[in-house]
């Protein structure tokens, strides 16, 4: 399947299935007789089919499991969100009304075969599936019909960008406005020894400095198991990597490949010994190696953005009503509020509101 825009990831779907599984139905749930908590240009939607949307995007947004019952916080937390995200459903339901009113349809071909991905991505066998699904609130009808809207929205997005062929720059401004995403900074792998007293540390240098061998010494003294099977190796990395300032300002200290830190390197983990073990220069993309990349991202960006405010558009113009006490902006605007019923100001003038 195609890479799905961003306004539909941030506006349609919290929680991602794959690349652009998302949460939405095509019909409502089966059944379902509870109240009405709006309307989105005369279409009816539920309580009950909206709480079981909400509650599958909060299992693949948060990690819940829907087989099992919340604890109290969990539920508490999720409760929190509830009505907030009915203005996500509302646009969701416009879209697809959009779509089905220019005709947009999916194959079933294209969804069972989404389906069978998807499976394949758990790793599970049929039976294992059902189980997969049932954590995340969906049976294998109910992920059908999130699937088979989902392409009509990717549809609807296709169908409403298609004549948009080229990006608001050329790849030549791209790369001249954004130098820096282009570089890569040097690199360095090291070895390193992690024990826990200066002393220690010391002796090991004094080892090095005799001949030893420093492999030998990570099995005999090394206290960080992460790296032991390895032989201490940590990297590649440059100044911003994912470690302690010490150990990265030790490495970069080192100037030549197989220099050792002649002093232990301090860290909250201990005291280290870090050998230089390569050092990868910093280098720069030229222009005619990103080209097709940096093209096919403005056309995506600029598609993107057409698409945004279109849909925009859309949910400016529709006529969405919401039953009292389920009203989002309502909600919004009531925690805002003093309690006291004074202005943010706190002059105490009443509100307007």
């Amino acid at each position: 399947m195609k890479r799905l825009s961003k306004i539909l990831i941030l506006t349609l779907v919290v929680g991602m299935l794959l690349t652009g599984c998302g949460s939405s139905k095509e019909t409502e749930t089966p059944g379902d007789t509870s109240q009405v908590i709006a309307t989105v240009n005369g279409e009816e939607i539920h309580e009950q089919t909206y709480n079981d949307w909400f509650m599958r995007t909060m299992a693949l947004s948060m990690g819940l499991d829907l087989s099992k019952e919340l604890d109290a916080s969990t539920q508490s937390m999720v409760d929190s969100y509830r009505l907030g995200y009915l203005t996500s459903y509302t646009g969701q339901r416009i879209l697809i009304q959009e779509a089905k009113d220019l005709g947009v349809t999916v194959s079933e071909t294209d969804v069972e075969a989404y389906v069978k991905d998807l499976q394949t991505s758990y790793n599970v066998d049929d039976a294992g599936f059902v189980e997969v699904l049932k954590t995340l609130g969906f049976t294998p009808e109910t992920i059908r019909d999130y699937i088979r809207e989902q392409m009509m929205i990717q549809g609807l997005y296709t169908k409403k960008t298609e004549g948009i062929t080229q990006g608001d720059l050329t790849a030549e401004e791209y790369y001249a406005q954004n130098p820096s995403e282009f570089e890569t900074k040097e690199q360095r792998t090291v070895r390193h020894i992690l024990v826990e007293t200066e002393e220690e540390a010391k002796g090991i240098i004094q080892s090095l400095e005799g001949g030893a061998d420093f492999a030998a010494l990570v099995k005999e003294k090394s206290k960080d198991a992460g790296s032991v099977e390895s032989g201490g190796v940590i990297g590649p990395f440059d100044t911003d990597g994912n470690f302690v300032q010490e150990f990265i300002d030790g490495t970069f200290a080192l100037e030549t490949v197989g220099e050792y830190t002649k002093v232990p390197v301090k860290t909250a983990y201990g005291y280290h010994i870090i050998v230089l073990d390569e050092v990868i220069p910093a280098s720069t993309k030229t222009l005619e190696e990103v080209k097709s990349t940096i093209e096919d991202e403005i056309l995506w960006d600029t598609r993107d953005a057409a698409f945004e405010a279109h849909y925009n558009e859309l949910v400016e113009s529709a006529d969405i009503k919401y039953t009292d006490g389920f009203d989002p902006y309502a909600m919004t605007e009531a925690d805002t509020q003093p309690e006291d019923g004074t202005d943010e100001s706190g002059t105490g003038t009443p509100s307007s509101n």
